[in-house]
């Protein structure tokens, strides 16, 4: 059976929209409790990790791929980030697990750009 090659654009954006909202679901919560006057090195972190998970749903707008092969590496480098700090001795934990996801889409972006 021959892929569907017309369905490639679209699953780009699907894979750009599921990393942003996975991110804004997973870290909504902290997000919304941002204190400016007393921030932590964790809340930024995760402000980062959002705010560009974001900007690779937009990078996806633009005719250069610049935007979303820079935001694809930091959402990747984050997901190792935090998939560092959160292991706990088995790498089959859910918790651990859920970094995946956004680091496989990083990883697919910064390899394909706007493709």
């Amino acid at each position: 059976m021959k892929p569907v090659k017309s369905l490639a654009p679209l699953s780009g954006w699907l894979l750009r929209i599921a990393v942003c909202l996975f991110l804004l679901s997973r870290y909504w919560d902290t997000l919304t409790s941002v204190n400016a006057h007393s921030i932590s090195l964790q809340t930024l972190c995760v402000c980062l990790y959002c705010l560009f998970g974001v900007l690779m749903v937009l990078g996806g707008v633009g005719k250069s791929p610049t935007l979303t092969i820079v935001s694809a590496m930091v959402v990747a480098l984050f997901s190792l980030y935090f998939a560092y700090a959160a292991f706990q001795g088995s790498w089959l934990d859910g918790y651990m697990l859920s970094f995946v996801l956004p680091f496989a889409i990083g990883i697919h972006f910064i390899a394909n750009g706007n493709k």
